[in-house]
C-alpha cells in the first residue's frame, strides 16, 4: 500500500511539476518542527522509518532487490533498534520523575485533547503563568510540560500538557507518541479539553476517550472515568449545541474558579485526601509538622481554649496516619 502511494505521489510531482506531500509526510514535517526535547525527536525519527523503508521499496524490482537497497533496509532495521533501546532508557527516566513526584506528595492533573484546542491556554488561566505562549498551531507541544498551580484551597497541584490527538493519521505514527500519553493514564485526575467550536465535536470526544480507554485497559489502570473531568473550551465562540461537563474560555477566563473547585472536589475524592479541623496549640510541633506535611487551608483562634488554634488542612491518608503516630498518644 505504501509503495503504492509513492507511485502515485510520484505521478503527481512529474505531472505539476511542484513536489506534492501527502497527510503522512505533512504531519511527519510538523512533528520535526516542533520536537525539541531528546525524547520527542527520538519518537519524531522512530515514527520515519516505515516511511523510509516504503521509499526504498519503490526502487525495488519485482524479481531482483539490490544489494544496495538490503544494506539500507538493515541500517534501517539497526537504526530503529537503536532509537527503541534510547527511547527505553527514556522511559525509564520518566519513570523515575514520576515516582519523585509521588513522594513530593502533589496531586497531578494531565490535560488531554486534540490539538489547537486550547490545552496551553486552559493551564496558563488555571495557573496564572504568564511565561506561557500559547500557539496557534498544530501540535505546538509535541513534549510533556509540568506547570505548578494552586487551587482554592491552597493546595498545590502540577499539570501536564500532553501531546495533541489528530484523527486520521497512520496507526503507527500515533503509537510512536503512547508514551507521552502514559503521563495522562496515570495521573490523579485527567481533564479532557475539548473545543465548542469544534464542527468535529462529537467526533474528537468519541476518539479521545476510546484512546483513554484502551491505553488504561493495556497499562492496567482501571476505572480511568472516575477521574475523568469534561471540559469544552472555548465557550466565547462556540456552538452552543455542544456540550460538556463544565464549559470555560480560556481567553475571558469564563468559568475558571468553576473549573478548579471542581478540580479541587475531584483530586480529594480519588487521592483520598482529607478535609480536616484540628484544634492544636498555639506554635506547636504539631502546626509546624502539618506546615511540612499537609496543606494548611486556614488557621483562626479556638474560642472554646485560647491556648489553641483551629487548624484547617488537607492531608493525605498516608501523612494522616503519620501524624497521629507521632502526635496522638493512646
Amino acid at each position: 500500500m505504501g509503495t503504492l502511494r509513492n507511485i502515485q505521489l510520484e505521478e503527481l510531482e512529474k505531472h505539476f511539476g511542484k513536489a506534492i506531500f501527502d497527510r503522512y509526510n505533512i504531519v511527519m514535517q510538523i512533528f520535526r518542527l516542533h520536537a525539541t526535547s531528546k525524547h520527542a525527536k527520538l519518537q519524531v525519527a522512530l515514527a520515519e522509518i516505515p516511511f523510509l523503508q516504503s521509499r526504498l521499496k519503490k526502487h525495488d524490482t519485482d524479481l531482483v532487490v539490490s544489494a544496495a537497497t538490503d544494506t539500507r533496509h538493515l541500517l534501517l532495521q539497526t537504526r530503529e533498534k537503536k532509537i527503541k533501546e534510547e527511547i527505553k532508557k527514556l522511559k525509564s527516566q520518566r519513570e523515575l520523575l514520576r515516582c519523585k513526584r509521588m513522594k513530593a506528595n502533589f496531586p497531578v492533573v494531565a490535560v488531554v485533547g486534540y490539538t489547537n484546542v486550547g490545552k496551553t491556554s486552559l493551564i496558563k488561566a488555571l495557573t496564572g503563568d504568564k511565561t506561557l505562549v500559547p500557539r496557534d498551531q498544530l501540535f505546538a507541544t509535541l513534549d510533556v510540560t509540568i506547570h505548578a498551580g494552586i487551587l482554592p484551597s491552597t493546595l498545590k497541584v502540577l499539570y501536564v500538557d500532553t501531546v495533541g490527538f489528530l484523527y486520521d493519521i497512520p496507526t503507527g505514527l500515533i503509537e510512536c507518541f503512547n508514551a507521552t500519553l502514559e503521563d495522562a493514564i496515570l495521573a490523579d485526575v485527567v481533564l479532557h479539553v475539548e473545543d465548542l467550536s469544534s464542527k468535529n465535536f462529537t467526533h474528537q470526544r468519541i476518539h479521545v476517550l476510546n484512546t483513554l480507554e484502551s491505553l488504561s485497559s493495556k497499562m492496567g489502570v482501571p476505572e480511568i472515568q472516575k477521574k475523568l473531568i469534561l471540559v469544552g473550551n472555548k465557550y466565547d465562540i462556540g456552538d452552543k449545541s455542544n456540550k460538556s461537563t463544565l464549559e470555560v474560555s480560556s481567553r475571558t477566563e469564563r468559568g475558571i474558579d468553576l473549573l478548579k473547585y471542581k478540580l479541587e472536589e475531584t483530586i480529594l475524592k480519588v487521592t483520598n485526601r482529607h478535609l480536616l479541623n484540628i484544634s492544636l496549640p498555639v506554635g506547636g510541633d504539631e502546626v509546624r509538622w502539618l506546615y511540612k506535611n499537609a496543606t494548611v487551608v486556614k488557621m483562626k483562634e479556638d474560642t472554646e481554649n485560647t491556648e489553641n488554634n483551629i487548624v484547617s488542612i488537607i492531608i493525605s491518608e498516608a501523612k494522616l496516619n503519620q501524624f497521629k503516630r507521632i502526635f496522638v498518644t493512646s
